[in-house]
Order: C-alpha cells, then structure tokens, then sequence
C-alpha cells in the first residue's frame, strides 16, 4: 500500500486498517495522487490497461448514450472514454477540491461532487451506464446504499461496471468483500433482486502491478 493511502485514505488502528477517508486533504496538498495521468511509472501501465479493459465493454454497449464514472478524481478517465467511446461521460467524486480541478482540466465536461454511499434521491439525472472506477476499498463500509444508489442513477436496463485493482494481500474489508471472488458472491448473495452479473473477470497481465477485476451487471 503506498504511502498517499497510510496518510490520508488508511491508518493502521491496533495493527487493522482504518479508512481515514480525507480526499479533500489528498487533493489539496498532492497536485497528482497516484500518477492519475499516467506518468506514475509504477502505475501508468496498470491504469492504461484497466481503462482499456474497461472500454472493451463499453463499446458492445450500442445501446447507451450516457455515462457517470464514479470516483473520477482529476477527470483523466472521463477525458479517456470521451474521446475513445460513443458515450458522452460524466464525473463524480466525493472530493470537491477533485471535481474543482477536473472542472478547470476539462471545462468541456460535466463534473458533479457526490458521495456515492450517501442519499442521493435528488439526483434527477439519470444514466445508462454507471462506472464504479478505483474506488471499491473506500466505499465497502456503506456498500448496500452504493448499490441502492446507483439503481437509483441508472434508467431501465442500465448497466453497473465496478472496476478495480486487486492485490495479492487484501488488507482491509475482508469480512465485506474477500478478493474478486468474494466481490462476485456478494453481488450474486446480496444484490440479485437488483442487478443481474453479465461479466465478470479477474485479469493478471504479466509485469503489471496489479490484477484487474471488472464486473458487469444489468439493472433488474
């Protein structure tokens, strides 16, 4: 785990991690977390091949217009699917000082500040693609309103993609969501009345830094 999550996202509390959760604070002192523009050499090669992944799907969805990436940090991904797909995508991130740089990186784009896990019933805006993007770890402790949300955002048939990095050791959230594997049993056990798995893949390039899982589903 790098030291940006230690400091602002995780502490360890009794030698368990505890989700700090200060994203205004790791955007405010940190022009770039992570190397979200792709110059992080340890990372660059992941996120390319994870946004990729990603847009493999999203190009068998003819269907769809419209698009929220969720957890779009410093907009990066929504310039990426913009450019490269037939949607038209949106951002939302629960850091205001995130969404106000993406705001002034993309002026062309639409950026919301929301916190997916809270209620979200005013929003009237509806979507035929909602993306969960790098962000499954800090949202697991409201896990069931993130889906009730999302069910909320999407219109009839729409699509939920939850993309994420997976680690060989998973050090927080386990008794939620046990690796890939215990990702999908979760949706399969708990969110079956509200979407349906189309896809679901654990991916292992040899040389990147992480796996990437991707899961797919269909709004019930």
């Amino acid at each position: 785990m790098s030291s940006i999550s230690k400091e602002y996202v995780f502490k360890k509390n009794n030698g368990a991690l505890e989700l700090v959760g200060d994203f205004d604070g790791l955007y405010n002192d940190l022009d770039n977390p992570w190397g979200q523009d792709g110059s992080d050499d340890r990372l660059g090669n992941y996120y390319k091949f994870s946004q990729n992944n990603i847009l493999k799907h999203l190009l068998n969805i003819t269907n769809s217009k419209i698009m929220l990436e969720v957890g779009c940090g410093l907009g990066y991904v929504v310039d990426f699917f913009n450019k490269n797909s037939h949607l038209m995508c949106e951002g939302a991130d629960i850091s205001k000082v995130a969404i106000n740089k993406a705001s002034v990186s993309f002026p062309q784009y639409t950026f919301y500040q929301l916190d997916i896990q809270d209620d979200i019933r005013f929003m009237k805006k509806k979507y035929d693609i909602v993306i969960l993007n790098q962000v499954l770890w800090y949202v697991l402790e409201r896990f069931e309103n993130v889906f009730e949300n999302v069910f909320h955002l999407l219109n009839k048939n729409g699509i939920f993609i939850i993309s994420n990095a997976f680690m060989e050791s998973q050090g927080y959230g386990k008794n939620i969501v046990d690796g890939f594997g215990g990702l999908v049993q979760y949706i399969e056990n708990r969110q079956r009345d509200k979407f349906n798995i189309l896809d679901a893949q654990l991916l292992n390039k040899e040389g990147m830094l992480y796996k990437d899982g991707c899961v797919v589903m269909e709004k019930c």
